[in-house]
């Protein structure tokens, strides 16, 4: 990552595996109602937590990227699920 701005000039390299470099399939961007972004996730923790035994829980993103992952509707509909309050009879 080329990481510019007042008084920096960096790169940043996190030495990914090649393998874990991947091409989403199809090409499919989330900001595209076919792409399925948490699916994506899901399937990359497991790689690296099969390749390492390390359970990542922090993703680094652009914020072009995060407001498409944001903007999701399957992520949405997941963060709805997460607000409901259930009833309680006594």
């Amino acid at each position: 990552i080329h990481v510019q701005g007042e008084g920096v000039n960096q790169i940043i390299d996190f030495q990914m595996k090649p393998d874990h470099k991947e091409v989403l399939p199809n090409n499919l961007k989330w900001n595209e109602p076919a792409s399925d972004p948490l699916k994506d996730l899901r399937r990359w923790q497991e790689k690296v937590v099969q390749d390492s035994g390390l359970v990542p829980r922090v993703a680094v993103l652009g914020r072009e990227v995060l407001n498409a992952l944001l903007d999701h509707k399957k992520v949405q509909k997941v963060r709805d699920n997460q607000r409901m309050h259930m009833g309680q009879i006594d």
